[in-house]
């Protein structure tokens, strides 16, 4: 990994999230234990800026400079993804609240 920021651990599973920037764009997954599990995302993010795993185990992901927020199962497949600029300003970070989905904190660009 070269940039790992930000770093999940999920509630149930203790699984391991983190969110890789440039220049892969991905999220991987490991194990409580450190193994690898999987990775997933390098074609559909834009630098990723935030991540939370809501109570049913989905990975909502936050990125930057599009402002778009984009959900993934488990597994890594696609849930949906929608763009936020409306509602969002730069958002810089992820935090779920039972199925509730919130953005945190957010940063001007230039920032």
């Amino acid at each position: 990994m070269y940039f790992p920021s930000p770093v999940q651990v999920a509630r149930y599973t203790g699984d391991i999230t983190v969110i890789e920037r440039a220049p892969t764009h991905q999220i991987q997954v490991f194990q409580q234990s450190g193994g690898f599990m999987r990775k997933f995302g390098s074609l559909e993010l834009q630098p990723p800026r935030g991540v939370a795993v809501d109570p049913l185990g989905c990975l909502v992901v936050f990125e930057c400079r599009v402002v778009r927020v984009i959900i993934f199962y488990q597994s890594g497949d696609l849930l949906c993804k929608f763009v936020c600029s409306d509602q969002l300003t730069f958002p810089n970070g992820a935090v779920v609240t039972g199925r509730r989905r919130y953005s945190y904190p957010t940063t001007s660009p230039t920032a």
